[in-house]
C-alpha cells in the first residue's frame, strides 16, 4: 500500500484532531459521572491540547484537562496505524486543601477507568494500548491557603 501526499489548504489550522476526540469525550464523561456529587458543576471546566509548560489563563479554564503527544510508534504493514503514548494532565487549581487532592485523585482514577473501558467498548472513540498499561503520577504545589493540584496520566492509544 502506497501512501499518498496529503494536501493542506491555505490558512489549514494543524488541529489535532485524534486528541481533540480524546480530550473531548473524556471530559464528557468523567463530568456526568461526578455531576451529582459535584452539585452540578463541572469536575473539568476546559481541555487544551498543548504540550509547553505553560497553563492557559482565564476565568472558568479550570480545572483543566491537557492531552499531548509523546510519542508515535508506526505500525506495519503500512497504513496499519500507529501507537501513540499520551500524557493526559487533570489541573485542578484554586482549590481548597482539605478537597484539592481527594478530588484529583477520584478524576484521575475515573479517567483511568475510561481508558481500561475503551477495549472494550465500541462507543468509545479511541482504543487503549493495554500492553502499555496505564500511570498516574500526583504532584501539587501549595501557597498558604490555595493548591494546584494536578495528576499527569501516562498511556498510549491505537490511532488508525
Amino acid at each position: 500500500m502506497f501512501l499518498e501526499r496529503p494536501n493542506y489548504p491555505a490558512n489549514f489550522k494543524f488541529p489535532d484532531v485524534d486528541l481533540h476526540t480524546i480530550a473531548g469525550y473524556i471530559r464528557n464523561e468523567v463530568n456526568l459521572t461526578f455531576n451529582t456529587a459535584l452539585g452540578g458543576k463541572k469536575a473539568i471546566s476546559s481541555y487544551t491540547v498543548d504540550n509547553t509548560n505553560k497553563l492557559p489563563l482565564g476565568t472558568n479554564i479550570y480545572p483543566l484537562l491537557k492531552i499531548f503527544r509523546n510519542e508515535e510508534s508506526f505500525l506495519f504493514p503500512i497504513g496499519a496505524g500507529n501507537i501513540v503514548s499520551l500524557t493526559i494532565a487533570y489541573v485542578l487549581a484554586y482549590s481548597t486543601k482539605d478537597t484539592a487532592s481527594g478530588l484529583t485523585f477520584h478524576v484521575a482514577k475515573e479517567i483511568c477507568r475510561i481508558l481500561q473501558n475503551s477495549e472494550i467498548d465500541d462507543l468509545i472513540p479511541f482504543t487503549i494500548d493495554k500492553e502499555q498499561g496505564i500511570t498516574i503520577k500526583y504532584e501539587s504545589a501549595t501557597t498558604t491557603d490555595i493548591v494546584y493540584d494536578y495528576a499527569k496520566i501516562n498511556c498510549a492509544v491505537f490511532a488508525y
